[in-house]
């Protein structure tokens, strides 16, 4: 390699037909499903919406997870990098919304908080740097690259196969665990009173659970 090719010597082709933007954006997106995932083992989520249940969010990490490796592994790179810009655009949009919905976070990194505007400018700028980015020729096929390809499989699956069965028997972590572990919560209460008042119902509950239970009226 000569100086020419370097990211010193010529910056634009280095970056238009080097490896450097899908290598950058391979390993972002692996960080990006491992802590999702580390979130989804350990938190709870009520499934309120589709994006915030959890059957998506396990498939949102499997799909970065399987991404990452794709693109690290460079099989198709014409193909691989029109799949990255769709998924960096809508990267931008959620990133976007979440903008403008003024939330402290846009949980792309999972539980390590990220401002939304953040995210919106580095979407920018990967989207920015993909269609700037050229790969030369066909590059590397399944036929004549079959042992890279089984290899990339082999690597999903070892990753995939622990990643979902500990996102679905997540165990949560802070005060869910503790509530959670709480004897006195532990029981199942059987009310039946007729014309019951708000009184009767924690009078019941507290003789039931041992627990004081207070309503605040705002």
């Amino acid at each position: 390699m000569t100086s020419k090719d370097t990211l010193f010597g010529r910056p634009r082709d280095f970056l238009s037909r080097s490896r450097f933007v899908p290598s950058v954006l391979g390993v972002v997106l692996l960080v990006a499903a491992l802590m999702k995932g580390y979130e989804v083992a350990n938190q709870d989520f009520t499934g309120a919406t589709l994006v915030g249940s959890r059957p998506f969010l396990i498939l949102l990490v499997l799909f970065e997870l399987a991404l990452g490796q794709w693109v690290l592994g460079g099989l198709y790179p014409r193909e691989t990098s029109w799949l990255i810009l769709v998924t960096f655009i809508a990267f931008f949009q959620a990133a976007l919304y979440f903008a403008l919905s003024k939330e402290p976070s846009c949980h792309c990194l999972g539980l390590f908080g990220v401002p939304p505007w953040l995210a919106v400018a580095f979407d920018i700028f990967a989207i920015a740097a993909i269609m700037f980015w050229q790969p030369v020729g066909e590059g590397a096929t399944l036929v004549a690259n079959g042992r890279r390809a089984i290899v990339l499989g082999l690597v999903f699956l070892v990753t995939a196969v622990p990643a979902v069965t500990s996102m679905i028997q997540y165990a949560p972590m802070g005060q869910m665990a503790t509530l959670r572990n709480d004897p006195q919560l532990s029981h199942h209460v059987a009310i039946e009173k007729s014309k019951a008042t708000v009184s009767d119902v924690l009078n019941q509950l507290h003789a039931a659970t041992a627990c004081n239970s207070r309503l605040i009226y705002n």
